[in-house]
């Protein structure tokens, strides 16, 4: 089963993840970002802060960008 990781975007700034997850493709790697980015955007709201500048970029195991979820984008949806 392929590996994806999502490194979360914050303005500028990219923060890698390290472990990623085992997934089996790229549209359960998109739903598995759309998942995070609510809960993340549910947290900031609840303690007072905001999400909704941040995106997660997909990148596959060899390092090529997948996606990038907008946490804006999901909750348009």
């Amino acid at each position: 089963m392929p590996r994806f990781y999502f490194h979360l975007q914050s303005g500028p700034l990219l923060e890698p993840d390290p472990e990623g997850l085992e997934l089996p493709d790229e549209d359960a790697a998109c739903r598995e970002a759309k998942q995070a980015a609510r809960e993340m955007i549910t947290d900031a709201v609840l303690f007072g802060g905001t999400a909704l500048g941040n995106a997660f970029v997909i990148a596959a195991d060899d390092g090529h960008e997948v996606a990038v979820v907008a946490f804006r984008d999901v909750i348009e949806e």
